[in-house]
């Protein structure tokens, strides 16, 4: 799959080859897996959901905590001609009723929406319908440090992604970041069982990472782990 990703890395992006271990996420989703990519600023995190987004049949749901993020990667990919949209508080309800009809009828790569909305029945059941006719590529869950840094304060609702394993356990999930404490990112099942199906291959991806001298309180580190379930731990060395 390494060829088809290069080419679209080449022919949708502009890019002549991938970054660092880019290509190995991007294949690792591509095949169904999971992944939890934590990369510095700069380092190429988008393109690991975007190019398995376009390869994968169906649409990809990316999960971003700011309407200005969800702008600029939107803004973005139409520049390159890929079909993608954001659902969120500043939209008006016409806007809103015609990306969702958008969404059902596989008019979209990418859709991007608020962790609060992606929540509500509405949202659900659209993911339902969807999933129901195998048209969802992939979950991927940006600025995952939400979780950890900022989630009983800022985004309580990125605690309660685990929802998504629990109710869609067959789409590929891709949790990603920037910036982490040590140690806060191990994901676990929401039931409490470290070690995903063997049937889930999982990939760890690391690079160029400074920790913060300062660390999180253990509640939030449960917090964080239960709300990327089922994601990969990070291998041990």
């Amino acid at each position: 799959m390494s060829a088809a990703a290069r080419e679209v890395l080449s022919r949708v992006f502009g890019y002549p080859s991938f970054r660092g271990q880019q290509e190995e996420v991007v294949d690792q989703l591509v095949a169904g897996g999971d992944a939890l990519v934590l990369m510095p600023t700069g380092g190429g995190k988008s393109l690991c959901y975007q190019i398995p987004a376009l390869l994968r049949s169906g649409v990809g749901i990316i999960v971003s905590p700011l309407i200005a993020l969800m702008q600029d990667q939107v803004d973005a990919l139409r520049q390159v001609d890929v079909s993608a949209a954001f659902l969120n508080s500043s939209m008006d309800l016409r806007s809103l009723a015609d990306t969702e009809r958008r969404l059902l009828a596989g008019a979209l790569d990418l859709v991007y929406v608020a962790p609060e909305r992606l929540l509500g029945e509405r949202f659900m059941g659209l993911l339902e319908q969807l999933v129901a006719r195998q048209r969802v590529a992939l979950f991927a869950i940006d600025e995952a440090h939400c979780v950890s840094q900022w989630g009983h304060d800022f985004r309580p609702e990125y605690i309660q992604l685990s929802e998504l394993h629990q109710r869609f356990p067959g789409v590929p999930r891709i949790a990603l970041t920037a910036n982490r404490a040590d140690g806060d990112c191990r994901p676990a099942d929401a039931t409490g069982d470290h070690h995903p199906p063997a049937s889930r291959a999982g990939t760890t991806v690391r690079r160029e990472f400074r920790p913060p001298e300062h660390s999180l309180p253990d509640r939030r580190a449960r917090q964080s782990s239960q709300a990327v379930a089922g994601l990969p731990r990070p291998p041990s060395r």
